[in-house]
């Protein structure tokens, strides 16, 4: 045999050669398969987390834009609750002046009905306020039309007017004894 003929390689190690180049390329294909579909799978993860992000900034823009209006609503209504407290407090110390005029002033008896009803609301005398009603029994429309006028004068008007009404009718302040077994 000659050395050329001793270097070519017998059928079978060709064989077995070109089976090994098979199962490589095999394997480079099955890899390359392996590679697309991972990266077709971190691309699909990727996008469903971009997504995810967009729609987690969206909410929170509109929970912010919820939030400011929110707060802007929460401090106009404080600042109204507060104008409403000035007026309040703006209408007391009116009535209070008032009442200070009414009791510092001498009001003579003979005044008119009105102007007597409008003084003892503003001093919250319920007996003298009784007893002119009692006594102007016989004006009862006028009574009517000024009574509320004059109510409106009260600090508080449903205390005077109960005060007023427990002269004639007085609150039972008698103990009831409970008998056992009841």
């Amino acid at each position: 045999m000659s050395p050329a003929a001793a270097a070519i390689p017998s059928s079978s190690a060709v064989e077995a050669g070109f089976a090994e180049m098979e199962r490589q390329r095999e394997l480079i294909s099955s890899c390359t398969a392996l590679w697309k579909e991972l990266k077709d799978h971190f691309s699909s993860i990727e996008r469903g987390l971009e997504l995810r992000s967009e729609s987690l900034r969206s909410k929170r823009r509109t929970l912010d834009l919820s939030t400011q209006c929110k707060l802007d609503s929460l401090n106009r209504r404080e600042e109204s609750i507060d104008c409403a407290v000035d007026y309040a407090i703006a209408r007391v110390e009116e009535l209070h002046a008032a009442a200070l005029v009414a009791v510092s002033s001498h009001h003579e008896p003979s005044l008119d009905l009105p102007s007597r009803l409008l003084s003892l609301c503003a001093k919250m005398d319920s007996n003298g306020f009784f007893e002119l009603v009692a006594s102007s029994r016989k004006e009862t429309d006028l009574l009517r039309k000024e009574l509320p006028h004059a109510l409106k004068r009260c600090i508080d008007p449903a205390s005077f007017v109960m005060d007023s009404i427990a002269i004639v009718f007085p609150v039972d302040r008698r103990t009831t004894k409970s008998r056992p077994g009841i």
